[in-house]
């Protein structure tokens, strides 16, 4: 029976892991899977905007939770723009319509609308004024609903 010493062991199960990470980093770029990743990303924001118009309304007594969410939203907000590669319109089932990519700057404008409305949500959320939450809230939906609109295929 061939034994191994712990550095040779060691070495041999590094080399392992690499290589099986390899072949995941290969699968990770494939359509389907962004695709499916910017989905959960786009259901993320939504589940934060149902969130914070909870509270805003409020149908929720968690204010102190409203700048969190609008935190979380805020961070990926700049990230719209990477989820849509080119060759990322194929593998899976999907709503975003061929204009993202014969439309490149329109929806980087839209995007960029999108990422611009987060500071003052976030500046709402953390005043604890219900109204001023409400009023950026709706300022984020109307960046939201001008993507929706024309790079997003309706039920």
């Amino acid at each position: 029976m061939f034994v191994l010493g712990r550095r040779t062991a060691g070495a041999v199960i590094a080399g392992a892991v690499m290589m099986a990470g390899l072949s995941v980093a290969g699968a990770a770029d494939e359509p389907a899977n962004i695709i499916k990743y910017r989905q959960n990303v786009m259901k993320a924001n939504g589940g934060h905007i149902s969130a914070i118009a909870a509270i805003a309304k409020g149908d929720v007594s968690f204010m102190d939770q409203a700048e969190d969410h609008a935190r979380a939203m805020a961070a990926t907000a700049g990230d719209i723009l990477p989820l849509f590669p080119e060759g990322s319109d194929t593998g899976a089932d999907h709503r975003s319509l061929p204009a993202i990519w014969t439309d490149w700057a329109g929806f980087e404008k839209a995007a960029k609308a999108y990422e611009d409305a987060m500071p003052a949500l976030v500046e709402a959320a953390a005043s604890g004024d219900r109204a001023a939450l409400g009023g950026a809230l709706r300022d984020v939906g109307q960046a939201c609903k001008g993507c929706h609109d024309d790079f997003r295929e309706d039920k």
